[in-house]
């Protein structure tokens, strides 16, 4: 079980099932259809989703929206499509203010 934050309606059809994206964070499901391919590049996204609800590579269980934040102080944040803490270990919090001065 995994979870691709945001929101899915910003297009990641094709990061998520286009066969040529194998090695990318999102093709985790390692899904290859040459006629999901071919419907990607035509964008037809109708037809994308037929075949995807055919072929059932992934599940979604559920969408759940959440609220984020972030302090002034956190340095390092790098956001990327696998969602915020993806480059967590790359993260440090500056001090505050008064231990500047």
């Amino acid at each position: 079980m995994t979870g691709v934050l945001g929101d899915l309606s910003l297009g990641y059809l094709r990061a998520l099932f286009d066969s040529r994206r194998l090695a990318e964070p999102l093709q985790y499901a390692q899904y290859a259809s040459a006629a999901v391919d071919r419907a990607l590049d035509a964008g037809d996204l109708a037809e994308v989703q037929r075949i995807v609800a055919r072929d059932l590579p992934i599940t979604f269980l559920y969408h759940a929206r959440g609220l984020q934040g972030m302090s002034r102080r956190v340095r390092g944040v790098r956001m990327d499509l696998r969602g915020e803490l993806a480059t967590l270990r790359r993260w440090h919090l500056d001090p505050p203010a008064r231990a500047r001065e």
